[in-house]
């Protein structure tokens, strides 16, 4: 069991993906993601975790205001939660393996020595080197 009390993670979960030429439609890739950590994010709440995710919090005004949507623009602000935070929780979805940013976002943490969780949408533990 994992003690929750007085920690914070920052939620790492896919937003873009590594494959801007396939014939998908970005614009609903993106909100597609979004809704997913929006709902993983709820059930984190409900288990009692506390995060930051930059995806929740910045998603509305990246669109609003017509910001980049990809991880260079983000990664500067995404490092320094990293740092303040006790860990990291990876959202293993489906996808989780194609997004560049999470990659990142891991190899940061783990050169900071955070610990990573690698959890799905039920908070199963998920090995990082197994399939999807």
């Amino acid at each position: 069991m994992i003690d929750l009390k007085h920690k914070l993670y920052y939620l790492a979960s896919p937003y873009t993906t590594l494959y801007p030429d396939l014939p998908w439609d970005m614009e609903k890739v993106i909100e597609f993601r979004y809704q997913n950590t929006l709902t993983f994010g709820h059930i984190l709440v409900e288990a009692g975790y506390h995060f930051v995710s930059p995806i929740l919090h910045f998603h509305i005004m990246a669109h609003t205001w017509d910001f980049p949507k990809d991880f260079s623009f983000w990664e500067g602000m995404d490092k320094t939660l990293i740092e303040h935070c006790n860990g990291v929780i990876v959202y293993c979805d489906e996808h989780w393996k194609d997004s560049g940013g999470v990659a990142r976002e891991i190899e940061y943490a783990e050169s900071l020595g955070k610990p990573i969780l690698y959890r799905n949408i039920l908070l199963e533990e998920v090995n990082p080197n197994g399939p999807n």
